[in-house]
C-alpha cells in the first residue's frame, strides 16, 4: 500500500494487515530485553500450570508485532512525523505462543494541528489471531504530514 498523507485519511479507511505467527524467539527476547522473566512468558511447564494452560507472549509483544505490522504495510513509510499517544487498550483473550496475529485498522478521527502544519489522526486498532478472536483493542495518535501543496497552501495563509 501507499503511505497516506492527512488529507489521504476518509472517514471509511480500513487497513488489514499481513499475519504473523508470535513464537519461542519473539516471546523470550522480548521477555530477556525487557525484564519480564515470569513463568507465563518463559516456562513450559509453570505456564501449563497457570490460568492460560500454556506460554502467552506479552501484551506489549504483541501490541509492537501489530504496530510491526501497521508500518510493513507502508502505510506510514514518509508520512509519520511523530507517535502522540495509545489509549483505551483492552486485552480480552490471551495470545499464545504460536497463535497467528494480524491487525485491523480504522479511522476514528482526523484533525489539523492547532499550528496547521500538520494532521493528528487517531486510529482504532483491532488485533486479531488465527481463529478470528479479538486479541487486543488499542487507540492510537499519530502526527502524520500534509501533502506537500496543502502544507506550503497552509503556511502560506
Amino acid at each position: 500500500m501507499d503511505a497516506l498523507f492527512f488529507e489521504d485519511y476518509e472517514t471509511d479507511f480500513e487497513l488489514t494487515t499481513a499475519r504473523r505467527t508470535i513464537g519461542e524467539t519473539e516471546i523470550v527476547l522480548f521477555a530477556t530485553m525487557t525484564g519480564l522473566h515470569e513463568a507465563p512468558f518463559m516456562s513450559d511447564v509453570d505456564a501449563a500450570e497457570g490460568v492460560f494452560g500454556s506460554r502467552v507472549s506479552p501484551a506489549l509483544l504483541t501490541m509492537a508485532i501489530a504496530e510491526g505490522l501497521v508500518v510493513l504495510s507502508g502505510l506510514l513509510h514518509g508520512t509519520a512525523i511523530a507517535f502522540l499517544s495509545v489509549g483505551n487498550v483492552r486485552t480480552p483473550r490471551p495470545v499464545l505462543l504460536g497463535d497467528t496475529v494480524r491487525a485491523r485498522v480504522k479511522l476514528l478521527e482526523k484533525r489539523l494541528t492547532s499550528k496547521g502544519h500538520a494532521g493528528v489522526v487517531i486510529t482504532s486498532h483491532q488485533v486479531l489471531n488465527q481463529r478470528d478472536e479479538i486479541v487486543m483493542e488499542y487507540e492510537m495518535t499519530r502526527m502524520i504530514k500534509l501533502r506537500p501543496a496543502a502544507h506550503a497552501a497552509a503556511t502560506t495563509a
